[in-house]
């Protein structure tokens, strides 16, 4: 299992994912194209039980969504349960599954103050309306990150979000047994934003970065100094993706970027060709030791 900032890191470095239900993290490449995608999300829909225009309607919230993020072929589904389970290191199960694993001296309603909470609670929506303190009816998961801040694969049409804590959306809460509290309390562990409203507007949205990089980056004397550990290149995620970023644009480049999202996406790719060219170097658009120092960055350890 997973530490709570473990958790933490990885559910902001999984906003802006899609919604699939039963999701694992399946993409519209690994599922075999947009058709093979297509018939595996209307399976899915449809084993709810909920009527075929509803089934229609939400495939195609979900394919909408798909085609608006940078990298559509590769952008991962999960439902509410399936990002829980990956981000905490758990077994596979549902959100009354979930709450069955927690604490049960803590599953009781969460209050309308989220001051009170610990990062890395698990928070539930129950399927009557309210909380009751027992596991028994749980329809809707997300964790709390601190800073009265949620993340949770909402919808189908909008994917993962990260959100302000509602005490009246959020029904009960709680621990789950064995997580480690190694957050102090209101503390967020990475710069991540907040999922934008519509998606399409922001050119490369946050995905999935399955543990934080090393490295770090730091300012001495008005430069940006950055270290990377590894090679960045399109379809890579994670906060050295958005020091990446932020040394590019105090060069001149990539000034259409987002220096806080963490996705490298064709934008970034393409900012990383134009200063190759300006260098002499191969215009590849990948980031590795040649093109790090040539950014005044340093490859393999510390700024």
């Amino acid at each position: 299992m997973n530490t709570a900032k473990q958790a933490i890191e990885l559910a902001i470095s999984a906003v802006g994912w899609g919604y699939g239900w039963g999701g694992e993290r399946q993409t519209v490449q690994s599922l075999g194209g947009w058709a093979k995608a297509e018939a595996w999300l209307r399976k899915r829909e449809s084993s709810r039980g909920i009527t075929s225009a509803q089934v229609e309607a939400n495939v195609a919230a979900v394919l909408k969504y798909l085609r608006s993020c940078p990298d559509p072929e590769n952008t991962p589904l999960v439902d509410c349960s399936g990002l829980i389970h990956w981000v905490c290191g758990i077994a596979d199960t549902n959100a009354k599954g979930l709450a069955k694993k927690c604490e049960a001296y803590t599953m009781a309603p969460p209050t309308k103050d989220a001051g009170i909470l610990r990062p890395g609670t698990l928070l539930f929506r129950d399927g009557q309306g309210s909380g009751n303190g027992v596991a028994d009816n749980e329809t809707h998961v997300g964790i709390y990150i601190g800073n009265g801040e949620v993340i949770h694969a909402k919808g189908q049409a909008v994917g993962v979000v990260r959100e302000k804590y509602s005490g009246t959306y959020w029904h009960e809460c709680g621990w789950l047994n064995g997580m480690t509290a190694d957050v102090g309390t209101g503390a967020v562990t990475s710069p991540a934003p907040a999922q934008p409203a519509n998606p399409s507007t922001d050119p490369e949205t946050p995905q999935d970065a399955p543990t934080a990089p090393s490295g770090g980056e730091s300012a001495q004397d008005g430069a940006l100094r950055f270290a990377l550990t590894r090679i960045l290149k399109k379809g890579v995620f994670g906060q050295d993706v958005q020091w990446l970023k932020r040394a590019m644009q105090a060069m001149g480049f990539g000034l259409n970027l987002t220096p806080s999202n963490n996705c490298f996406g064709s934008l970034t790719k393409a900012a990383v060709q134009a200063f190759q060219r300006t260098q002499g170097l191969e215009p590849d658009g990948k980031v590795g030791p040649l093109t790090v120092a040539v950014l005044g960055g340093t490859w393999g350890g510390k700024p």
